[in-house]
This record gives structure tokens, sequence and C-alpha cells, in this order.
């Protein structure tokens, strides 16, 4: 019965991640995790700067590389941030007017300097260097994740071992007091 509960669990949740609403409230989750969520953030946020940088200096347009881009990010909450960028953008506003609306998402640091590279002309070369910074961090985060997930782990064992400790000796104890 536990069994057919796993899987029945485990092919309720993927089947729930596979519509709007699940993979939805997954990111939403992913970006409020702890450790995970500033990963997922630095991720998503290489991978825009990467990937619009790129589509600027091939000479696409700023709206097309938006659209790209949008594509390119795992998360829709990026994904639906960079896609009302990209329609202000059509209507004339600047790229970082609409970024900063969401400070949870875009830091303070990337809207800063999309708007020095959208004053100065040089938002392909500020693209860049933010995607580079970000893949540097993300790849010292994860050289690092070792370290950071080892106190949890321990922590998790130790409550393990103490539960079935507690769970052993309980019954043991409850016998031995009956006995007497």
């Amino acid at each position: 019965l536990v069994i057919v509960l796993m899987i029945g669990l485990i092919v309720g949740f993927i089947a729930a991640l596979r519509t709007s609403r699940g993979s939805r409230a997954a990111d939403w989750v992913l970006l409020r995790l702890p450790i995970l969520g500033a990963i997922m953030q630095k991720i998503n946020l290489a991978r825009f700067s990467r990937v619009l940088g790129s589509m600027m200096k091939s000479g696409v347009t700023i709206i097309e590389g938006l659209g790209v881009a949008a594509e390119s990010v795992g998360n829709i909450y990026y994904r639906e941030a960079i896609l009302e960028t990209a329609s202000n953008v059509k209507m004339g506003k600047p790229v970082t007017e609409t970024l900063a609306k969401y400070e949870r998402l875009f830091s303070y640091l990337v809207v800063q300097m999309l708007s020095v590279g959208e004053e100065t002309g040089s938002l392909e070369n500020i693209l860049d260097q933010l995607s580079a910074h970000y893949e540097a961090e993300v790849d010292a985060t994860m050289r690092n994740l070792s370290s950071i997930i080892e106190p949890v782990l321990l922590l998790t064992i130790g409550g393990v071992v103490g539960f079935l400790a507690l769970a052993l000796i309980g019954p043991i104890y409850n016998i031995s007091q009956s006995i007497q």
C-alpha cells in the first residue's frame, strides 16, 4: 500500500508540474527556497544577459532579443517580466523601467548596469559583463555547495537517528515498566 501510494504521489506531482498552475507554483517555490532560490535567480539572470547580449551583438533588435531571451529562461516569472519589458519597449519605454518593478527577480545591480548601458549606448557590452559576473557566481556557488549542504545533512541525519533511537527505546522502556 505504501509503495502504491508513493508511486501515485510521484505520478501526481509530475502531472501537476505539467500544468501551467503546477509549473507556476514550482517556479514560485524554487525562487523562494533559501539556497536554491539565489542559485536559480543567478542562473536565470546569467541566461537572460547572455542571450540578450548575444542577440544584440549579432544585430537583432532589442524587442526581438527580449522575446528570444524570454524563451531561454526557465522560470515563468522571469519569462513574464521579460515579455512585459519587450511590450513596454515597443511603446518607447526604457528597458530598465519595467525591470525595476521586479525587484525580487532583477537585482539592483542588474537594473543599474542596464540603465548605464542604455544611457551610454553600450548595452551589449554591459549584458556580456553581467552574464560573465553571474556565471562566475553560479560556478563559485556550485563549487561551495557541498560545504553549504553539509550542515543541513548532518542535522537531518542526526534527527533521523534520534527519532529511531526514541522509537526503539520507547517500547522497551514501556515493557520494562509494565513488568515491574
